[in-house]
């Protein structure tokens, strides 16, 4: 394996952990309507039974919910952001590596 390909399997092994640890965080954001949901469902419950506390529950999950899935939106974002970092750098490493390799052959003849 030259340094190129070497250079480019390391960029991809970097790429794959980082997106698989993201995916992994995306279940986050993807709650994020369930309690938002079940928030208004607490909320109007706490309201037509009079129950504040309920009602304050509601309006809790409704706020977690939202929270989630500006987290989601946050890890789009990175993910976008480190697919193109990554993608910069392996251009970088093949174009470094073929400029050593280039300078190697000069050296050779």
């Amino acid at each position: 394996m030259n340094r190129a390909d070497a250079a480019a399997h390391e960029s991809y092994e970097t790429m794959f952990t980082t997106f698989s640890n993201l995916e992994k965080l995306k279940v986050i954001s993807m709650s994020g309507e369930k309690d938002i949901v079940k928030g208004r469902i607490k909320e109007a419950a706490g309201v037509l039974t009079d129950d504040e506390k309920l009602r304050a529950e509601g309006k809790i999950d409704q706020a977690v919910g939202k929270v989630k899935q500006t987290a989601g939106k946050v890890l789009d974002a990175t993910k976008d952001a480190a697919k193109k970092t990554v993608e910069t750098a392996k251009e970088v490493a093949k174009k470094t590596a073929d400029k050593a390799e280039s300078a190697a052959s000069s050296i050779r003849e």
